[in-house]
């Protein structure tokens, strides 16, 4: 997955995360905490031992917990899952704000996944059921694209700006375009593990230097519009 946020527009139904950094007193702290230490012993057993073979009862344990009790802080497994998602999403925008550049931070974030295939696998996995408006992962997925492409797009207008990359490119068009492609090529890796997704992006960036996917009318090669 390519949690790429740098600022995440504010979700209710997530506020207990993203609270995990504020520093608070009593019963509802110590809840707070305790979901977060469960995140990152699910995040870490689904980096070690992939979606499947990773179980309920096996966080719970890790946890010094029983499934019901891992079930008071999640109200079913499909909300663990996409909270996983949403925690990892976390790790990978502070990994990625350590890079000025865009296709630093990407590469970086890229090269990371490919060390913990069983997330991937678990985001695309999450990605499948995201078009059945009643599932969590729906409303995660809305706001994770929603949230990165916006993040993207930023990076671009500011390589633009330094002259990184030419300024007759359409950065919110380009924007859609590279999360599509960074979803892509991590679908075909979990196909194919020998595919070097980070060469690829390598080679659409070199691309893009040259101008392509401008605001402009598509053309073919022999400068024929694209009706």
């Amino acid at each position: 997955m390519f949690g790429f946020c740098e600022q995440e527009p504010w979700d209710p139904a997530w506020a207990a995360i993203i609270l995990t950094r504020v520093t608070k007193r009593g019963p509802y702290s110590k809840g707070i905490t305790r979901r977060d230490e469960i995140l990152t012993v699910a995040l870490r057993l689904f980096a070690e031992n992939g979606y499947r073979g990773t179980s309920l009862r096996e966080i719970a344990r890790e946890c010094g917990l029983s499934a019901a009790g891992l079930c008071h802080y999640f109200g079913s497994k499909e909300d663990l899952f996409v909270a996983v998602l949403d925690k990892r999403d976390e790790v990978d925008s502070e990994r990625a704000g350590r890079h000025e550049g865009l296709l630093d931070a990407i590469v970086d974030v890229i090269e990371r996944n490919a060390e913990v295939p069983g997330l991937v696998e678990l985001y695309t996995t999450m990605a499948a059921s995201a078009s059945d408006p009643g599932h969590p992962a729906s409303a995660f997925f809305a706001r994770h694209y929603e949230a990165t492409r916006s993040a993207v797009r930023q990076r671009l207008v500011r390589a633009q700006e330094h002259g990184e990359l030419p300024p007759r490119l359409d950065p919110d068009r380009l924007a859609v375009l590279l999360t599509a492609v960074m979803d892509g090529l991590q679908i075909q890796w979990t196909v194919d593990g020998s595919l070097d997704m980070s060469e690829h992006l390598r080679l659409l960036w070199q691309i893009l230097e040259g101008g392509m996917c401008s605001s402009e009318t598509p053309a073919v090669s022999d400068g024929t519009p694209v009706e």
